[in-house]
């Protein structure tokens, strides 16, 4: 059975037994994990859905970090889909659950690095850039995570692309990705390499931009993050022919 298989099936037993007991606390991640697998899966409408089902759920038990969780992922599903103002406003709302969560920093990283990928695409540089400023300022009061923080960098390293600050962006995509090697997170690796291919493709340096990016979507490949694959082999056809 594929793993991702396996995964939702154990989910669907542990969601169904939570229903029979009434957990919901436990229902709504749940739901929160059936909609990041789905997402990552590049299944959009069930990553809705599930997603959906986890904000209404955490807003309803009062779960301050669940729904941040949820928030953010929802927020990269619908900016991805190109709905720029509904990711946003899920960006907003899961900063203002960050701030009454328990574990507040890792919580705030997940929904400033979803703001800033928002804001970059939507030409909305000036609120991007705060972002980055309260992200970094909060960066030294962060516990370690080698899950959220290399997110985070990758995310900056695309703000400063955007600006034209390429020397800022390497720095900053080279920290992401070394504190994702450390923790063997292999997701971040990935986004790591494909920011990297595409900083590298617009310093002039398709070459590299495309080892880089060949690594991002073999990654992503053998994590069956379909959608990220497609992400990486559209940033691989925009480079120009050997």
């Amino acid at each position: 059975m594929d793993p991702y298989e396996q995964a939702e099936a154990f989910i669907d037993a542990v969601a169904d037994r939570s229903r029979v007991v009434g957990n919901l606390r436990c229902l709504a991640v749940c739901h929160y994990a059936h909609g990041a697998m789905a997402a990552a899966r590049g299944d959009a409408e069930a990553a809705a859905h599930s997603l959906d089902a986890a904000v209404e759920l955490n807003e309803r038990i009062g779960s301050p970090a669940g729904l941040a969780y949820a928030l953010a992922t929802r927020a990269e599903l619908r900016s991805a889909a190109g709905d720029l103002d509904g990711g946003w406003e899920d960006v907003l709302r899961g900063l203002e659950a960050s701030g009454q969560a328990s574990i507040r920093d890792h919580c705030l990283m997940s929904n400033q690095a979803a703001g800033i990928r928002n804001r970059v695409p939507a030409g909305d540089l000036e609120r991007a850039a705060s972002l980055v400023r309260d992200a970094l300022a909060a960066d030294d009061e962060a516990g370690p995570c080698f899950i959220c923080r290399p997110e985070l960098y990758a995310a900056v390293a695309s703000f400063h692309l955007a600006t034209g600050a390429q020397g800022e962006a390497t720095e900053w995509i080279e920290r992401a990705l070394a504190l994702a090697e450390v923790g063997e997170f292999r997701p971040g690796m990935a986004g790591a390499l494909l920011v990297r291919g595409r900083i590298e493709a617009a310093h002039g340096e398709p070459e590299r931009a495309r080892d880089s990016l060949q690594r991002a979507a073999e990654i992503f490949g053998e994590l069956g993050h379909q959608a990220d694959v497609s992400r990486a082999r559209d940033a691989l056809a925009a480079l120009p022919t050997r």
